[in-house]
């Protein structure tokens, strides 16, 4: 699955402006919908992947992957939801900044957040340990530049 950047700066009057703006035709960063479901579940899917390319041993996903416009999520789906993100947070690296998994219910948009924030926090820190292997493996040791030549 491919990563879609993650909303997680959503505010109360975001909120209020989409309950205000029901019909409009323009997305509404405020409103729970099933592109945020979408963008979720298939983050963690394209985390799962990354990480057991890097050799981790990950359960299967359990979360579901599409979603139907205007489907309310079940309880049992937001709960693999759950299951699914404790599995990446048990094994991927976490920033002091990142904030805890949040309980239920997850239908509070700053819940929706920090899952949301939870999960890019895990991709910029695969991206960066990704981007270290090449810096702190043998493919630049012992080299020197000079102009941009290897000498």
């Amino acid at each position: 699955m491919p990563w879609i950047d993650p909303i997680y700066d959503r505010t109360l009057a975001d909120v209020q402006f989409a309950q205000e703006n029901r019909d409009s035709p323009l997305p509404l960063k405020g409103a729970r919908n099933d592109t945020d479901l979408i963008r979720i579940t298939g983050n963690i899917a394209h985390l799962i992947g990354v990480l057991a390319e890097m050799g981790y041993v990950l359960p299967a996903q359990k979360s579901k992957l599409s979603w139907a416009v205007g489907e309310i999520p079940p309880e049992a789906e937001i709960d693999k939801i759950r299951q699914d993100m404790e599995a990446l947070r048990g094994v991927a690296v976490i920033a002091p900044s990142t904030p805890a998994a949040p309980g239920l219910p997850y239908t509070r948009y700053d819940k929706i957040n920090d899952v949301e924030k939870i999960l890019f926090d895990i991709y910029r820190m695969e991206e960066r340990r990704a981007e270290g292997f090449v810096y702190s493996g043998e493919m630049y040791s012992g080299e020197e530049f000079f102009n941009g030549l290897s000498i």
